[in-house]
């Protein structure tokens, strides 16, 4: 049996009858809302090359909805970002972060999930951001997007392009409350 097919529709029936919703948390981002802290890895193919002290500090900011994102990383000195989550269209679970730099990254909940994807130069960034109980699962995965192939190409007529990307490299912190 072709496995594309009931990909794609469950995708589609995902795009119109929006099911991700019923299982979103009601508080996003409310619920989140703290300081956590954790050890990002970071992987290559041969596995942890670097391990990096992390922050995520989430705080309600203003009456807009707005609240704060700020990340930190601890590598020789602390590496302080601090952006903004936005919300966009909070029933639909879009929300935004915005880098203050006129960088706005689109952010989307789906469950206990919040997932951006993103390209930087000629790297697509996939990143993934899961309230798991008490704690945060951070994660990131990249790799080159100009270097994608086409795969399929017997069946592309019936289910469209299809395209696999390589990855190179993996990131996870696991944050815990503080």
């Amino acid at each position: 049996m072709n496995v594309i097919r009931p990909l794609l529709i469950l995708g589609l029936y995902g795009l119109l009858f929006p099911v991700h919703l019923l299982g979103q948390t009601p508080a996003f981002p409310a619920s989140w809302a703290g300081n956590w802290a954790g050890d990002l890895l970071i992987y290559t193919h041969t596995g942890i090359v670097q391990t990096v002290p992390m922050e995520l500090r989430i705080q309600p900011l203003d009456s807009a909805g707005c609240w704060t994102w700020t990340l930190v990383y601890q590598v020789d000195s602390p590496d302080i970002r601090q952006y903004l989550l936005v919300p966009k269209d909070t029933a639909r679970g879009i929300y935004a972060i915005d880098e203050r730099d006129s960088i706005v990254l689109d952010a989307y909940v789906f469950g206990d999930f919040l997932l951006s994807t993103f390209s930087v130069e000629k790297t697509l960034l996939q990143v993934s951001y899961q309230l798991d109980r008490k704690r945060i699962i951070f994660e990131i995965t990249s790799g080159p997007i100009d270097q994608g192939v086409v795969t399929g190409q017997a069946v592309a007529a019936e289910n469209g392009l299809i395209m696999t990307y390589p990855v190179r490299g993996y990131q996870r912190a696991i944050l815990k409350r503080r």
